[in-house]
């Protein structure tokens, strides 16, 4: 499997899991604000959803929910080379919002690599 970054040429559709620097979290009197994450591994996994003219990845996009490029290291892989009508269906039985580590990423897509 070979894992690409985001000097890579992306294509809609590939599947990707980018890095989160920074989420919404509940504070102590319990308002949202807008919270460093980046001392926790945290990623998103989904399928590539907008593309640059250079082709790097802008967002992915995991049932309804959109997630930008928040600059750090995002982890590639291009439909072809997964059994994508499976991968797709096993990526849509997952919880919505959960966290991923690169770890899990990876262990997740390997079944469906070709």
């Amino acid at each position: 499997m070979k894992a690409n970054n985001t000097s890579s040429r992306s294509r809609i559709g590939d599947a990707a899991a980018f890095r989160i620097f920074r989420e919404y979290r509940r504070n102590s009197e319990g308002k949202l604000e807008l919270t460093d994450v980046s001392k926790e591994e945290i990623y998103y996994l989904g399928v590539v959803s907008t593309v640059s003219v250079k082709g790097k990845a802008l967002s992915i996009r995991f049932k309804d929910d959109f997630y930008s490029d928040q600059g750090g290291f995002n982890y590639f892989v291009a439909k072809e080379d997964l059994d994508y009508e499976n991968f797709l269906k096993a990526l849509n039985s997952q919880e919505k919002y959960k966290k991923w580590t690169l770890d899990e990423v990876r262990a997740f897509i390997s079944p469906f690599l070709k």
